[in-house]
């Protein structure tokens, strides 16, 4: 979730950025801020997805030894 939240910050910043950039006259600087905070923010929003799903998957194994266990205990 906090690595969401930097990624949105981040291509807020980056946009705002490039905007100042343009009204400079800065088009090629613009340009180049605009494309390295939207990879900026692909990457961390992918990465923040695959350490949710890495948590998520962590959770229902553990899920499974606790009712493994209890079912053993059982018989």
């Amino acid at each position: 979730m906090i690595l969401t939240a930097a990624a949105w910050a981040n291509l807020i910043i980056s946009a705002l950025a490039a905007l100042f950039f343009v009204s400079n006259g800065l088009i090629g600087m613009a340009v180049g801020l605009a494309i390295a905070g939207i990879t900026t923010f692909a990457v961390l929003h992918g990465f923040a997805k695959v350490i949710e799903q890495f948590a998520l998957a962590t959770y229902l194994l553990r899920q499974i030894e606790q009712a493994t266990r209890e079912l053993r205990s059982a018989n």
